[in-house]
């Protein structure tokens, strides 16, 4: 790539970082920082309830063992020592979880920081760069926090005793002082989805429907006679876009089906996307001698630039 074909992308990065796409990455990095929090305050209570229970239950055994004889000694050990590992064991694994929310949370703050300080110094160029390395960041936090919600270990557990009645009627018959486990159940936590604000989740995940269930509605037939159709783009106001690779061109059809308008590339017409801030196509030129983009104006019906490329452009 010759050094003027950067020139020719100002048009394309001006103003990046006013772009939905840079707010909207602003948006996801907060959004995920206030789930985090809100998870975290939640397993830490959790582990508070966790002790107070264990406190509950060690009086309760405490106060059973007075009406007994001393040679329960032994199973009332068994019994504390139960409670004690098991409480050790569930904290544990909350402990573990509440160790990596932390290190996420920090990772997030580092990447709030990276775009503070690409707002402050960092120029379009460089931001349109660093966007795509933030976004997969970002998807990768989105990604560990929905694992961890589905996964087995984030429930509610909470400490339980069933005291064995039968140590109130023979102490002589009674093997162990009661069971100590873990009941686990649904915890509600209301997190923060940019696609319904505040909507509350109710954990484990609720499984998906089946495909087997799923009915599907035809909505539109296109009738098209080009042939090799590599790509196609929905625009804001229900209108289509196709690439025709052999025709090379670009075929734009009404809400109702009639074909709006057709626009030559001069390419093997590969993959088209449709540009909000411009109202354009981008238009990629496949594996055509010439590689470029060919940007159409959509009011004008026709080619506003062409930004060229030295390898093959597909997506």
């Amino acid at each position: 790539m010759e050094c003027r074909d950067f020139d020719k992308l100002t048009d394309v990065i001006q103003n990046t970082k006013l772009s939905n796409a840079f707010y909207e990455i602003e948006q996801s990095l907060a959004e995920l920082s206030d789930n985090i929090h809100i998870i975290r305050k939640d397993r830490e209570n959790n582990l508070g309830r966790l002790s107070k229970e264990k406190t509950q239950i060690e009086q309760a055994i405490k106060q059973t063992r007075i009406t007994i004889n001393n040679h329960l000694d032994k199973i009332q050990d068994d019994i504390i020592k139960k409670l004690n590992e098991t409480e050790v064991n569930e904290s544990k694994i909350i402990s573990e979880l509440l160790i990596s929310l932390k290190e996420n949370d920090r990772e997030i703050t580092e990447i709030r920081t990276k775009i503070e300080n690409i707002k402050q110094h960092a120029t379009d160029l460089q931001t349109f760069i660093a966007m795509k390395e933030l976004e997969k960041r970002i998807s990768s936090k989105d990604q560990f926090l929905q694992s961890m919600i589905n996964s087995g270990n984030f429930k509610d557990s909470d400490l339980t005793y069933n005291p064995n009645s039968a140590m109130q009627d023979l102490a002589n018959r009674i093997k162990n002082f009661g069971d100590v486990k873990i009941e686990e159940k649904p915890c509600n936590l209301v997190l923060t989805r940019r696609k319904n604000k505040q909507a509350q989740i109710l954990l484990p995940h609720i499984l998906s429907r089946s495909v087997d269930n799923i009915n599907l509605k035809l909505l539109q037939t296109i009738n098209e006679t080009g042939m090799y159709i590599r790509g196609c783009c929905m625009l804001p106001d229900g209108k289509m876009a196709f690439s025709h690779n052999s025709l090379k061109a670009v075929t734009v059809f009404n809400l109702d089906g009639t074909k709006d308008f057709e626009v030559n590339t001069g390419t093997y017409a590969f993959d088209v996307a449709y540009i909000s801030h411009d109202n354009a196509l981008a238009v990629t030129s496949g594996e055509s001698y010439k590689k470029c983009i060919t940007i159409i104006d959509l009011q004008r019906k026709q080619i506003k630039k062409q930004y060229q490329f030295i390898l093959s452009i597909t997506a």
